[in-house]
């Protein structure tokens, strides 16, 4: 399936502002879903709408603490793809269902300790380079049934929709039609990308692929088309050699490298000469939208990163064992409300 007519680009790539508005709404709904696993009551059905103030005080995390704690377990997932060695494709399905799970449920109440293996597994599976739960678990530390009891969560999370378009090939594609344009001594590119020796070319190739493997970790995956992400790697990896790509990025704004980059850019319409400068402009708008994650990504402290994804990790447990205890309490005056376990979610609860 192409990229212009896949499920990726209908349904999982947002704007900014729709997209801080769905992790919030889902952890309102995590919030609700158990405060009722709790209370054993849900809210009837004209309820009026929520409280947000006092639904921020009740809240033991804010969107942001939990945006920390999910990048820290996509930062996780990807040290041990590249652990275990696992091609790029499965690295990047494996984040991006991390991602779109995450983009409708909160950390409140599906812990990513759980869900990160699993997608994992469930990138192995989707890409073809298959890894039993078990031999994955093993080489993990962890219980295979920790990999397999959150494969069916997942997937319903995941709307069952597994489509995924990787910026690596949109990559490669660009980096072929430059090979191209270079045997062709083409006036389409920059005089100094040109002459620039082969070597040289081959340095960018990698550089562009380590800063695709950068700005996956980003919400660039779920805001920009794969043809975006991977121009944007390529004009980093050529600024960090400084080498000028600009005319060649205005070629490939035009000719829509493998309707990737057409797709991500101009949005559709005719395809007069008009369209063509809106392509490139839309292109260029959207690449400088890309540097800014990419900045922002940069500036992160690992180590920071780990010390407060473990403070946001431990105030969940320690409000959930809070409704644990209001359970309890519960069911010494008789209620048959079975207990949530501290770190478990609702649908554990239920299981």
């Amino acid at each position: 399936m192409n990229f212009p007519t896949s499920t990726h680009k209908r349904d999982w790539l947002f704007d900014a502002d729709t997209l801080s508005h769905k992790y919030a709404a889902a952890q309102h709904q995590a919030l609700e879903s158990l405060r009722a696993a709790r209370d054993d009551t849900s809210a009837p059905a004209d309820a009026a709408a929520p409280d947000t103030k006092k639904q921020r005080a009740d809240c033991p995390i804010s969107v942001l603490d939990e945006a920390q704690l999910k990048l820290y377990y996509q930062v996780k997932l990807k040290a041990i793809c590249e652990q275990l060695k696992m091609p790029s494709k499965v690295l990047h399905a494996s984040l991006l269902f991390f991602k779109r799970f995450y983009v409708q449920s909160s950390c409140l109440e599906h812990d990513p300790t759980r869900v990160m293996p699993t997608c994992i597994y469930l990138g192995c599976k989707v890409e073809e380079a298959y890894r039993s739960a078990e031999s994955l678990a093993k080489a993990m530390g962890i219980e295979a049934n920790t990999v397999l009891r959150y494969e069916v969560p997942l997937l319903q999370g995941l709307k069952f929709d597994l489509v995924v378009h990787s910026p690596y090939r949109a990559l490669a594609g660009l980096f072929k039609e430059l090979d191209d344009l270079r045997s062709q001594k083409s006036s389409l590119l920059d005089a100094q990308l040109l002459a620039a020796p082969p070597d040289a070319i081959d340095k960018a190739r990698g550089r562009a692929r380590a800063a695709a493997d950068s700005l996956l970790l980003t919400n660039a995956p779920l805001l920009h088309a794969p043809g975006v992400i991977a121009a944007a790697a390529l004009r980093s990896a050529f600024r960090a050699l400084q080498l000028p790509c600009h005319q060649f990025l205005r070629h490939a704004a035009q000719r829509g490298i493998q309707q990737q980059v057409a797709a991500g850019a101009a949005g559709g319409g005719s395809n007069g000469s008009l369209d063509a400068v809106a392509a490139e402009q839309q292109l260029l708008a959207s690449m400088a939208a890309v540097d800014d994650l990419a900045v922002q990504q940069g500036q992160i402290n690992e180590a920071g990163l780990q010390s407060k994804a473990a403070e946001v990790d431990r105030t969940i447990k320690l409000w959930k064992k809070g409704l644990q205890q209001q359970q309890q309490r519960s069911d010494s005056k008789g209620s048959s409300v079975p207990p949530l376990a501290v770190g478990a979610t609702a649908a554990d609860a239920m299981s």
